[in-house]
């Protein structure tokens, strides 16, 4: 059987797995994210994307001289959970162990990765808002 995990010391994977380590791992990618999205603004254009740290939270925010708009990721008990300008939230995830020994996030129960939660998260306000 292709990709059988005999002896996985399942417990110390999922230790690893911790909430507090992927979520500081989520807000460096988020970051990244953002000096991707800025780059490849036209010449000329009148916003660009910020992203601020405040304590346990990251929020993603465009400005321009259009409406305001944010997205704000942060830890909410055991959750990663996403809200919009209005303190809603739009999105949420939780940590598992996948069959694999793999950390990974889970949202409306799908296994995902860090790219994918970032992409469901930003994707209105990189591309379809300015």
């Amino acid at each position: 059987m292709e990709g059988r995990i005999e002896n996985l010391d399942w417990v110390a994977e999922r230790a690893a797995c911790s909430l507090a380590l992927i979520f500081e791992k989520l807000k460096d990618q988020i970051k990244v994210d953002v000096e991707e999205r800025n780059k490849l603004r036209p010449e000329g254009v009148a916003y660009k994307f910020v992203a601020a740290v405040q304590g346990d939270s990251i929020t993603v925010a465009g400005e321009s001289n259009r409406p305001y708009i944010a997205v704000k990721f942060e830890i909410s008990g055991n959750e990663i959970i996403v809200k919009d300008k209005r303190d809603e939230i739009t999105l949420r995830a939780t940590l598992t162990l996948n069959d694999q020994g793999e950390c990974k996030l889970k949202s409306n129960g799908q296994e995902r990765e860090l790219w994918q939660f970032r992409r469901e998260a930003l994707e209105y306000l990189f591309f379809n808002h300015f």
